[in-house]
């Protein structure tokens, strides 16, 4: 089964992605660019660890996909992926996988903050 969710402000992809993982996804994709991505990153996790090891129900990992649609998209080019969704799609359906690190940083009152590709902080 495919189901879509559209965000509505800032930060609601993390929420829409912790909700696609607690109920079973097999894969959360990602339609945009650097800042939908990051987003959907954090929603993998909770309090510390990922989202999947907070319920026992829960009964497989999630996988993350991205069809890059952003302005720089610095992640798909790291890949060398263009903003092709046709090109995006047929990687997910082909079940092209790769590993990747995860980055954290603890933010001042101890939330933590996830990334994939890049950090940065501004002074």
């Amino acid at each position: 089964m495919i189901s879509e969710s559209l965000t509505e402000g800032p930060s609601h992809a993390i929420d829409i992605t912790r909700e696609a993982i607690r109920e079973g996804a097999d894969a959360v994709v990602a339609v945009g660019g650097d800042g939908t991505l990051h987003e959907v990153v954090n929603g993998f996790f909770w309090g510390g660890k990922p989202v999947s090891k907070h319920d026992s129900k829960v009964p497989r990992t999630t996988s993350l996909g991205l069809i890059p649609l952003g302005t720089g998209s610095d992640f798909a080019r790291t890949f060398g992926w263009s903003n092709d969704p046709v090109d995006a799609i047929e990687r997910l359906v082909k079940g092209s996988r790769s590993r990747i690190d995860v980055g954290v940083i603890t933010k001042e009152g101890g939330d933590l903050h996830y990334f994939i590709n890049v950090a940065d902080i501004h002074l």
